[in-house]
């Protein structure tokens, strides 16, 4: 299932618009290449939601 960011405006933080230019389109996996992005280069405590699973609300500041 490919990453998707619809509705993305204009106002975003810098480094959220590097991280969409670098995901969007791909599928997350164990390599990296032209269509999947290895999940060993997200940041060490990223949480990924698959679509259609329910999320808590476990916030975390730095995330």
């Amino acid at each position: 299932m490919p990453l998707v960011a619809p509705g993305i405006s204009g106002d975003v933080v810098p480094q959220t618009q590097e991280w969409t230019n670098r995901l969007l389109g791909k599928t997350i996996g164990d390599e990296n290449n032209a269509t999947t992005f290895a999940m060993s280069d997200l940041p060490e405590n990223t949480h990924i939601i698959p679509e259609g699973q329910p999320d808590a609300n476990d916030f975390e500041e730095n995330r």
